[in-house]
């Protein structure tokens, strides 16, 4: 068995011995190796030739019709020696040419079965081609039913849309008038609790009052000040007391904040102090402090 590698430059037969493999009818030599280099202008191509026949290595270097180097087993061969192995290089030469003659044959087998099998997958292409129009049609066909049964269905919802419509106007007018009586309810309410939120205000500020001059009067008992006119300042909170800028121990300020605070967050503060949230009186506010 052997491979002929040629050129792509080359003629046909040399691409169809580039591409394909082939066994020899002669079972006397194997591995043939051979390679055909194209040539300059002028100049005749060179052969390589690697081949076991009747039993002994052949390597061959041949331009045109010189053999330019011959190798047997190994041994390279004198140019003067090389006639005597004329007849052995023409068997080989013949072998080569039946081979490439073989290996032509083969070739226009597999085109031939190629081209038959070609115009059957083109038959099968046209048949599958023929029956997808078919489908097609079918499908068209198909759609056009399901279009009209939609146009149908579009037409009977558009009047149920319509019907709706009107329902959804007339429920909106009665919500609209529910709304208007339940917005009239709702301003006669907020004006009620508006009034109950400015007597509470009332209330409270008159409580917050009295809160800050009994704990004014607390001062003064527990010997913090001397007098209600020495405050200038207090402040009473979640976190800490002050008085006149002094800040009070932690017994003090939780015995205050147990008895003056109503809720958690919201501070009592009068005069100069540090405020944060709560009820803050100015000096002005309490003349009689």
């Amino acid at each position: 068995m052997y491979r002929v590698i040629l050129n792509s430059s080359l003629l046909l037969i040399g691409m169809v011995f580039a591409q394909t493999t082939v066994q020899a009818q002669t079972t006397d030599h194997t591995g043939l190796g051979y390679t055909l280099h194209p040539a300059e202008p002028g100049v005749s191509a060179t052969e390589y030739i690697d081949i076991n026949w009747g039993g002994k290595a052949y390597k061959i270097t041949r331009s045109g019709d010189t053999i330019k180097e011959l190798y047997v087993d190994g041994q390279r061969i004198p140019d003067g020696a090389i006639g005597k192995y004329r007849a052995v290089i023409k068997e080989i030469d013949e072998q080569i040419r039946a081979d490439r003659a073989r290996a032509l044959e083969d070739q226009e087998r597999a085109e031939k079965d190629r081209r038959i099998i070609s115009q059957e997958r083109l038959k099968a292409e046209q048949e599958r081609q023929q029956a997808e129009q078919h489908r097609q049609l079918a499908e068209q066909e198909r759609r056009q039913q399901e279009k009209d049964e939609l146009m149908a269905d579009e037409d009977r919802l558009r009047a149920e849309k319509g019907r709706l419509t009107e329902e959804q106007d007339r429920l909106q007018a009665e919500m609209n008038r529910e709304k208007a009586e339940i917005d009239r309810v709702k301003a006669d309410m907020d004006l009620g609790r508006a009034d109950r939120e400015r007597q509470e205000a009332g209330n409270d500020h008159a409580f917050y009052e009295q809160q800050l001059r009994d704990l004014a009067a607390d001062l003064v008992k527990d010997h913090i000040i001397a007098s209600k006119s020495e405050l200038t300042g207090m402040g009473l909170s979640d976190r800490e007391m002050t008085v006149n800028g002094r800040k009070m121990s932690p017994e003090i300020h939780a015995r205050y904040q147990k008895k003056y605070l109503r809720q958690t967050g919201m501070g009592l503060y009068y005069g100069k102090v540090e405020l944060d949230n709560g009820i803050y009186f100015e000096k002005k506010d309490l003349k009689d402090l």
